[in-house]
């Protein structure tokens, strides 16, 4: 059958969960996927991994070399689909990253609030703002780990967390 016509199942497979006819379906299955783009972590795969996806090392282990294909419990398709997919988001990621030097100058830009007072544990209001929008943008365009700002910002988990949403919602007031 070949790649295409396993993909054309495969896809057809999908589509008809979703409508009768191909565009309908489509246009279907877009919104299903658009309505959860903001759900869940965002810039990020949700669930498993390699070893997860195969019922842990176990599983995965347990096959023979030669039977081992790359799979991922978070992406639909083939081992070589898979690999694509994790090459490109890895490929995009690095190309579109600011350093948080950049990220500091931003949020210094709009609010004037600088490095040394968003890293302080003030918390007057107009330096915590400045410190949510630094997290937000240190983890939406820096691609920086909450766990790394939490060592960086002398701050838990939790309170990084809070601050990364109240970002979001600072910048989509700004946007406004």
């Amino acid at each position: 059958m070949g790649d295409f016509g396993a993909n054309f199942w495969a896809n057809a497979e999908v589509l008809e969960k979703f409508g009768n006819n191909v565009e309908k379906a489509r246009r279907n299955y877009e919104a299903f996927i658009e309505e959860r783009v903001g759900k869940y972590k965002k810039g990020e795969f949700s669930a498993g991994g390699l070893k997860r996806s195969h019922g842990g090392a176990g599983g995965l282990n347990a096959r023979r070399e030669e039977e081992r294909e790359l799979s991922d419990a978070r992406i639909l398709g083939d081992g070589e689909f898979v690999e694509a997919v994790l090459n490109l988001k890895g490929k995009e990621q690095n190309q579109s990253l600011m350093s948080l030097a950049q990220i500091a100058g931003i949020v210094w830009t709009k609010t004037g609030v600088g490095w040394d007072e968003i890293k302080s544990l003030s918390r007057v209001r107009k330096i915590a703002k400045a410190r949510a929008l630094y997290c937000f943008l240190a983890k939406e365009k820096g691609g920086v780990k909450g766990s790394e700002l939490t060592k960086d910002l002398r701050l838990t988990s939790g309170a990084v967390s809070h601050l990364g949403s109240v970002g979001r919602k600072v910048i989509r007031f700004r946007n406004n």
